[in-house]
């Protein structure tokens, strides 16, 4: 477990990923993840049409397999889609709350559908070759407040990371965040930020995400 935090691990944990290196490392900041120039391919993706030839362990029959996953940007067409994964996620990470989780079905689809006409949502969905979307996840540009570490007033929030089941342990979701960095890394973006859950924190953990410092309060229990 990371050395950032002591006691039992929180269902969901802040995580962020910068770009550039050298920048000030503040509390807030926490830690600024750097590479050498001459790696970066190591972190970009073919482009985001094309087809990625993933090599997968098939358990049943103890056999290696090769699947072909196709991942690509989400359009209007896609918001049943992406709001059902976003559902799915929520009750994998909290089944405790599926009456208030099915109670803003329909106020998380109009939101995802606005946002992504507004163009400050972007969708990333990943297929089969055969077309079955089998994982998406959504980088969102919030507007934060000026500070001293970065130029930038909007950042990039990975969010609603999912993968059908009978998928997972399959690359999936690491597609999904490479292809999020690199469009990010495209947009001259200079950090990334997401709330991890305990599942997917070795995912984001091992793509260059670090632990930050953020807490919550909880008005109302």
């Amino acid at each position: 477990m990371s050395s950032f935090l002591s006691g039992p691990i929180p269902a969901i944990s802040a995580m962020t990923f910068h770009f550039e290196s050298g920048s000030m490392a503040t509390a807030e900041e926490m830690v600024t993840f750097s590479y050498p120039a001459s790696s970066r391919r190591n972190f970009l993706v073919t482009p985001i049409t094309s087809v990625i030839d993933i090599l997968i362990w098939d358990r049943r029959h103890r056999q290696h397999d090769v699947r072909s996953f196709k991942l690509s940007y989400a359009g209007q067409e896609d918001v049943n889609l992406l709001a059902e994964h976003r559902k799915k996620m929520w009750l994998d990470i909290h089944p405790e709350y599926e009456k208030d989780v099915r109670a803003t079905e329909k106020r998380t689809k109009r939101w995802i559908g606005r946002q992504l006409s507004k163009g400050s949502l972007i969708g990333l969905v990943v297929s089969t070759a055969d077309g079955e979307a089998v994982g998406s996840g959504c980088i969102w540009l919030r507007e934060e407040q000026p500070r001293p570490t970065s130029m930038r007033l909007v950042v990039p929030y990975l969010m609603s990371m999912y993968t059908e089941k009978r998928f997972r342990r399959q690359g999936v979701a690491t597609l999904i965040v490479k292809g999020a960095l690199d469009w990010c890394r495209e947009k001259n973006y200079d950090r990334v930020i997401l709330h991890a859950s305990k599942e997917g924190r070795t995912v984001y953990e091992g793509l260059g995400f670090e632990l930050s410092n953020e807490m919550k309060f909880m008005l109302k229990k």
